[in-house]
């Protein structure tokens, strides 16, 4: 850099040419310095990022992420609460959103869930419906490996065609 820019304090973008801990290296049109991490938030600088950074001589800082392909960490210590109490969340990723937790609890008066496809793996699990309990599908497969047991107070069933029954023992009444 021209040594008149030196003697003040620069405020610019740099680019990210390697990244240890808490310290970047910056390269400037002229110059390559290291920077510390000045940010509000964790945040895992990897080679080619583009980041704001203030300095002058040897003490430089890295106050701003314009574009990276790292990682971002918000950690507290303790609990974490966000509320928008007039108004929504969203969340967005483009390539996923994990939830990890020894207990997940969702608590909501409508839940609508809407995907292309969707799996669930339960060593066990339980529904308990109050109303009614409607599936409307296309086609429906179950596979039982042991009993299937089906208590009801009354049984309507209807097919447009055949109807198949097949089993060693078949009891009516």
């Amino acid at each position: 850099m021209p040594a008149e820019v030196m003697e003040t304090t620069f405020l610019g973008p740099a680019r990210v040419v390697d990244a240890l801990g808490s310290r970047a290296l910056l390269d400037f049109p002229e110059r390559v310095v290291w920077a510390e991490l000045a940010l509000p938030y964790a945040h895992q600088l990897v080679e080619g990022d583009l980041v704001l950074a203030i300095g002058q001589h040897e003490r430089w800082y890295v106050i701003g992420v314009l574009a990276s392909r790292g990682l971002t960490t918000i950690m507290v210590p303790a609990d974490l609460s966000i509320k928008a109490p007039r108004g929504s969340i969203h969340l967005s990723a483009a390539n996923g959103v994990h939830l990890s937790a020894a207990r997940v609890k969702i608590k909501a008066d409508k839940l609508d869930l809407a995907a292309r496809r969707m799996t669930e793996r339960f060593q066990e699990a339980t529904r308990w419906i109050k109303g009614l309990f409607h599936i409307r599908a296309h086609r429906l497969c179950a596979s039982v490996e042991s009993d299937y047991r089906l208590n009801a107070g009354r049984i309507a069933e209807h097919a447009a065609a055949e109807v198949k029954i097949n089993g060693q023992q078949i009891h009516l009444g």
